[in-house]
């Protein structure tokens, strides 16, 4: 398929304009690929995830997380960005980002953790002004209310991981707010929901004093709320791509660079597990 209009049908599912503003989204390493036929979808690109791309003849990697967040002033092998650049050309691999424009889909990011965490009656934090099923954040509730223990507990084994969280304003928690990622900029708006709980990732220890009393915040990492997007990404464009020549595949390359003492172990074959399905 050309790779023009692989993009396009990429940006019909995932309108650019539906991502935060200054989000870098799309295209960004073509090399010389003009054809895409066979595509990886992967979390982030690292340099295991494009020699796993070279050993199964892939032409294009698409990614949740982009490479390139700034301008570049050179591209060279001392830093990561340029390093893993060179080697996308090198061996003619395309580079395409679908990032917050994933997050603010109605089947994106902050949906599949409410599907984890089993929350219903579902609102956007932020409402797309532009799309009548796209916003940022989501907020729902439990079937029932739950201890903060219990709740705690749900979300270790949702994520998978160690949590970080403070004393909010009751002992049981019901209305539950979520952003996948680095989500505190909504801070303000998930305030106006009256939310017991918001579960996102990246937050301060002067974050945590601050909502103290007032909602619990939870932070189980930014990988962790996330680790659900490169499956859904895969089937979803399986799906959208099934009348097309072009075939995909989810990849099996675990990228968190961050580990966890103790059981460290533990936790990577926990959160590797979302990457094993069968491809095909």
């Amino acid at each position: 398929m050309n790779y023009q209009n692989f993009i396009t049908i990429i940006d019909e599912c995932y309108p650019p304009n539906s991502s935060m503003d200054g989000d870098k989204i799309g295209l960004q390493v073509q090399s010389s690929v003009l054809e895409v036929s066979h595509v990886l979808v992967a979390y982030e690109l690292t340099n295991e995830v494009i020699d796993e791309a070279c050993k199964n003849d892939i032409n294009c990697i698409l990614t949740f997380h982009p490479l390139i967040y700034k301008p570049l002033q050179a591209i060279t092998n001392d830093e990561r960005v340029g390093k893993l650049a060179s080697k996308l050309i090198k061996n003619d691999i395309m580079h395409f980002v679908v990032h917050t424009n994933f997050d603010s889909h109605k089947n994106g990011t902050n949906t599949l953790i409410a599907d984890n965490l089993g929350l219903i009656n579902r609102k956007f934090i932020v409402p797309d002004p532009n799309f009548t099923e796209k916003g940022m954040g989501l907020v729902g509730i439990l079937p029932n209310p739950t201890s903060v223990e219990n709740f705690v507990e749900l979300c270790s084994q949702v994520f998978k991981s160690p949590l970080r969280y403070n004393v909010g304003n009751g002992s049981e928690v019901q209305k539950v707010a979520v952003i996948g990622g680095s989500g505190t900029s909504f801070l303000n708006d998930v305030a106006k929901t009256k939310a017991d709980v918001l579960i996102t990732s990246d937050i301060s220890y002067h974050t945590f004093h601050a909502f103290v009393g007032k909602m619990m915040l939870i932070d189980p990492g930014h990988y962790e709320t996330e680790q659900f997007v490169s499956e859904a990404l895969y089937n979803q464009l399986k799906v959208v791509f099934k009348d097309y020549d072009v075939e995909f595949e989810l990849s099996k390359t675990y990228t968190n660079p961050v580990k966890y003492y103790p059981n460290t172990s533990q936790y990577i074959e926990k959160q590797s597990n979302n990457l094993k399905i069968n491809n095909g």
